[in-house]
């Protein structure tokens, strides 16, 4: 975390989500590239270097993924949330 104990970029790419087969469960790959794109973001921002292409507090709130069928593994719905607030509060901190 930094000083002011907000999510880094590299706390995004470290993040471990727990897999289910069963209950509440977004698709993995359509999480994973979203969560690049955060980081992403985040990265621009620690280098003072945000862009219009970026995403915005208000995109990373309002994503939604899929869900895989029958059992098929997926991130649990709950802890990939959880992140994502996470990531709202901090892209709300940097844009001031």
């Amino acid at each position: 975390m930094t000083g002011s104990g907000g999510l880094t970029a590299a706390e995004v790419a470290g993040a471990r989500i727990p897999v289910r087969r069963l209950g509440s469960r977004y698709d993995i790959a359509d999480v994973d590239r979203f969560l690049n794109e955060c980081r992403a973001t985040l990265e621009a921002w620690e280098r003072a270097r945000a862009t219009a292409t970026g995403l915005s507090a208000g995109d990373v709130a309002t994503t939604s993924f899929g869900s895989p069928r029958g059992f098929t593994p997926g991130y649990d719905a709950d802890a990939v949330d959880d992140l994502l607030d996470r990531i709202v509060v901090r892209l709300r901190e940097l844009a001031g």
